[in-house]
């Protein structure tokens, strides 16, 4: 049932014991590193709902410029629920809408991902591929880029294809065979549970990665990071997981942003300097190409 399911598109899990992986991420390297350290960086926000805009918020916490790239007729889903969730994951960042169906919005997306440091997308591999826009192209197209892919079960095939949200990656993780087992009956464990855990491990990741200076693809998963923190819970630390920080020591982390909420939750200053409103609703940028 699970496999028909699939095929149909939908996001579906058994209930099973967590099985215990080696890597909860892959890093592919693909273009010589940059040197570092380095200015803050520019990262470029395609994903939407939970996993990916967190990820991209704590960057911006870290003080990166984070714009949030959405198409003009399918706009980040989260949208559409609670304002106050999707300001908290989003305010901070800049915001543009593109025709993704035209020539000139996949040039103009192609124009932003030239100039990331890091990309951040929470596809499947086969929707920006099938617009002529490969990872691998652009991590090697650049010196020290980062290119931050977080799905549902990776990036390999079969995989690949499979959707997944954040329960139903907690549910094949074995999160609800656990719970199960505990005496709650068949339940989801918290709310969506994969996506923030995702969110908070991409991040890291991500920005250690490009500390180290980037030239590369990085595959986290809904379902490997899930199955690392119940391994983790378990006691079950010493997998051969590799370390999350380079061996050699990161360069000093560089002085947060300091945000300063406004009623709308959209102002932002660095280093005392208050900047002006930079509402995900109402920014607008000027692409150049």
């Amino acid at each position: 049932m699970v496999e028909r399911a699939r095929l149909l598109g939908l996001a579906t899990a058994a209930s099973q014991p967590p099985e215990m992986q080696r890597d909860w991420f892959k890093a592919h390297t693909l273009a010589a590193p940059a040197p570092t350290p380095r200015r803050q960086p520019l990262v470029i926000d395609l994903s939407s709902l939970w996993a990916g805009p967190l990820c991209t918020h704590l960057m911006g916490l870290l003080g990166a410029r984070v714009i949030k790239v959405e198409s003009n007729t399918r706009p980040d889903g989260a949208r559409a629920g609670s304002q106050a969730f999707f300001d908290l994951l989003n305010a901070g960042k800049e915001s543009v809408a593109l025709d993704l169906a035209s020539a000139r919005g996949r040039e103009q997306l192609g124009a932003l991902l030239a100039r990331a440091d890091i990309v951040v997308e929470a596809t499947r591999p086969r929707a920006l591929e099938q617009m002529g826009i490969k990872a691998v192209d652009v991590v090697r197209a650049g010196t020290g880029k980062v290119w931050l892919s977080i799905t549902g079960y990776g990036r390999e095939a079969p995989r690949r294809e499979w959707i997944a949200y954040g329960d139903d990656a907690g549910v094949a993780a074995g999160l609800s065979w656990l719970l199960r087992q505990a005496g709650a009956g068949n339940v989801f464990c918290a709310d969506a549970i994969a996506d923030p855990l995702t969110g908070l491990h991409a991040a890291l990741l991500g920005w250690a990665a490009w500390s180290r200076g980037g030239g590369v693809l990085l595959d986290v998963s809904l379902h490997g990071v899930v199955s690392r923190c119940i391994a983790a819970g378990q006691g079950a630390t010493k997998t051969g997981c590799p370390p999350l920080c380079p061996s050699r020591p990161c360069p000093s982390p560089p002085s947060p942003a300091l945000r300063t909420p406004c009623s709308r939750c959209c102002c932002s200053a660095r280093d005392g300097h208050s900047t002006r409103p930079v509402g995900v609703r109402h920014m607008h940028l000027t692409i150049r190409t």
